[in-house]
């Protein structure tokens, strides 16, 4: 997963780290119960194409909220 993210989004967009509590957003195949739902992403399938794309999009969308949108 981290190899692939990291060839779509640069690593100035994207950080990797082991503490949960310092993420900004958190991808897991299994639900964290103490963490915010606005922030964390289930990803189930590694192998279904369409769960990449809503990775993908959701990855995109933070980055969106949290450094574009507040430039303008």
């Amino acid at each position: 997963m981290k190899k692939s993210l990291s060839s779509f989004f640069s690593s100035e967009s994207i950080v990797f780290i082991d503490e949960s509590e310092q993420s900004d957003i958190l991808i897991s195949d299994c639900y964290e119960k103490d963490y915010p739902n606005e922030n964390f992403f289930y990803f189930d399938n590694p192998l279904d194409k369409n769960e990449w794309q809503s990775l993908l999009k959701y990855v995109s969308n933070k980055l969106y909220e949290t450094i574009f949108y507040k430039q303008i």
